[in-house]
């Protein structure tokens, strides 16, 4: 699957391709593309580079994929292109970020790029209204769920990004945005910023806005390795960036992600799309990495959790929740963040909101139920994995 994906961006891959498919376990590597949501760019690579060696029932499965993920973007983007046209009858301003837009701002068209949601990024001031629409459109809220008191949807709005809607006549999920990162001070753009520097791309006979080229980068990094890259596909999403923008200042660039918190994000991502796609490390990056050692650090420990396929989430006292404490520690330099990260097990958790309906007056009983949720998820969770296996 890496090796593939590497023929997108470092053509001299294409003299040294080896091809052993009597060793490949293609259930596995079926298992792979579909997790990593890589399926398109994996097919459009082995085209023409392997012959008919793939075994015919993997063929027949990867063009069913194929043909199933174009028809879903197609969907995806016909509703998309319908909820902005209705968010502008109402005066609503929107920013579309990944999903269609970034599909076509990176791969240059749709289906090179798979989706499984659509996200969307409006001014905090517009969510009751953008909620009344979606709602019309049969659309329900699921992150948070229920009826918010008004301490609820303050505290949500503050320590959270989107809120999260289904709708399950079409089966599509939006995700709607407020801000681009749920940690304090990690990328602190405000809508209008993005507003006044965004872009557009044509879509369905449309400018549809889109946030700027740096800005799109910067997001991109950020929110690969805020998941540790677990999906390759977000990984892909940068280095196509850096194969496409070959001219790119990267000083400059080195600097906005400084002054907007992010710096080790940025670098471990170019860093990570170097190691398993061999793309272009620019050497003001490469000096970065020499010189910080953190940077190095969480790199190794992304590599743990890609291979693994698994996220950031572990069970306690396991190698891999070890890790992810680590690395999210590592990641951010705001103290602040990582003293509440690590005890933010203490902390309501807006999940609990849905185990228990208080009022505001008894707000604070959550803390005190904390540790039983805690307990209770922890326990339903094995319990569950139990009966799967």
């Amino acid at each position: 699957m890496l090796s593939s994906l590497r023929l997108r961006w470092n053509l001299k891959n294409r003299q040294h391709f080896e091809f052993y498919s009597q060793k490949i376990d293609w259930k596995f590597f079926l298992y792979l593309l579909q997790h990593h949501r890589v399926f398109p760019l994996v097919d459009q690579s082995l085209k023409g580079m392997i012959g008919n060696t793939i075994p015919d029932y993997i063929q027949n499965k990867m063009r069913t994929s194929y043909k199933l993920n174009a028809k879903r973007i197609l969907h995806l983007t016909a509703e998309l292109v319908q909820i902005l046209d209705n968010f502008k009858e109402h005066n609503i301003r929107a920013i579309p970020i990944k999903g269609p837009t970034l599909a076509l701002r990176l791969y240059g068209n749709l289906h090179s790029r798979s989706m499984g949601d659509l996200d969307i990024v409006i001014a905090p001031e517009d969510i009751c209204r953008v909620e009344t629409i979606l709602k019309k459109k049969k659309y329900q809220r699921l992150i948070p769920k229920g009826r918010l008191t008004h301490k609820k949807e303050n505290l949500f709005i503050k320590h959270y990004n989107h809120f999260l809607y289904f709708n399950s006549n079409n089966k599509i999920t939006v995700e709607i945005h407020w801000k681009l990162s749920a940690i304090p001070k990690i990328l602190p753009l405000t809508f209008n910023n993005m507003w006044g520097k965004r872009e557009t791309v044509q879509l369905a006979g449309r400018e549809i806005p889109t946030l700027s080229k740096e800005q799109t980068f910067l997001h991109l990094c950020e929110h690969g390795t805020e998941h540790a890259f677990y999906r390759l596909l977000w990984l892909c999403d940068v280095a196509e960036f850096i194969h496409k923008n070959p001219c790119t200042d990267w000083e400059k660039l080195l600097e906005q992600a400084d002054n907007l918190n992010i710096y080790r994000h940025m670098s471990q991502s170019i860093y990570v799309s170097n190691i398993l796609f061999q793309t272009y490390l620019p050497e003001q990056v490469r000096e970065v990495i020499q010189k910080n050692q953190p940077v190095q650090s969480i790199t190794k420990k992304a590599l743990f959790f890609i291979i693994q396929s698994r996220g950031l989430n572990y069970r306690p006292i396991t190698k891999g929740y070890r890790l992810a404490k680590i690395y999210r520690s590592q990641l951010e330099i705001n103290l602040k963040y990582k003293f509440f990260y690590w005890i933010g097990g203490i902390f309501y958790n807006s999940e609990d909101w849905d185990r228990i309906s208080l009022p505001d007056w008894a707000f604070f009983l959550y803390f005190i139920l904390r540790p039983i949720f805690w307990f209770q998820r922890r326990f339903l969770k094995k319990k569950n994995n139990l009966q799967t296996h």
